[in-house]
């Protein structure tokens, strides 16, 4: 697992360079950070979350509406041997939700909540 970054700024940079990428799914948005493996996917219905993850440099935030509770774990994503780019991902749950990684992402939705409704949204399902 990699370290966790704690820094406040670091923190913030990483919620800042979270830029929101178009889909042919209105119900599905994407938001992909300039760090590497950094990326935020809401699924969306009557404008409510239904799904979120959060992936960054291998590591997993996860939340279902049909299964209350985060989850964290880790992605196979940073392992792709001789592939340059993996096309899908494997995901690894914990066994107990990993507090660490909740509080970092925390961190990085209440910043990002400010400008970004949806991240609003999700703060809530993080409490």
């Amino acid at each position: 697992m990699v370290k966790i970054v704690t820094d406040k700024q670091k923190i913030r940079e990483l919620a800042e360079s979270l830029c929101w990428v178009r889909t042919k799914e209105p119900e599905r948005f994407w938001f992909q950070g300039k760090d590497i493996y950094f990326d935020v996917f809401f699924q969306v219905e009557n404008e409510e979350i239904v799904w979120f993850q959060f992936t960054w440099r291998g590591n997993i935030v996860s939340w279902d509406k049909s299964e209350p509770g985060l989850k964290t774990g880790i992605t196979n994503e940073m392992n792709h041997g001789d592939r340059l780019y993996p096309a899908s991902k494997t995901v690894k749950f914990d066994p107990q939700p990993n507090q660490e990684l909740i509080e970092f992402m925390q961190s990085i939705v209440r910043i990002c909540s400010i400008e970004h409704p949806i991240f609003a949204k999700a703060l809530k399902l993080f409490s």
